[in-house]
């Protein structure tokens, strides 16, 4: 019984992590274009035009600046590390 609800569960779980991966994506695309940085401003306008919440923003980000992916000095927005722009 056990293992029938943890594969009905990875099953599940599987389509939704995929689905987290592709937004991180798209948001980091979205980033690149814009020159690797995106403004508080601009991030207000841009970003709930392609459905993003700032919650969900918000947890993107926070797991690209464990990952070194976002430079955190003082900028008023979303700036890529070199690492995060270029894409290593």
């Amino acid at each position: 019984m056990f293992l029938r609800v943890f594969a009905a569960a990875t099953l599940i779980a599987t389509p939704l992590l995929a689905t987290k991966v592709e937004r991180a994506d798209q948001l980091m695309k979205l980033i690149r274009d814009n020159g690797c940085q995106m403004t508080a401003t601009e991030a207000d306008t841009t970003l709930p035009q392609h459905g993003f919440t700032m919650d969900e923003t918000r947890l993107i980000v926070l797991s690209w600046i464990q990952a070194g992916l976002v430079d955190t000095h003082e900028f008023e927005g979303i700036k890529l590390s070199d690492k995060g722009c270029q894409g290593a």
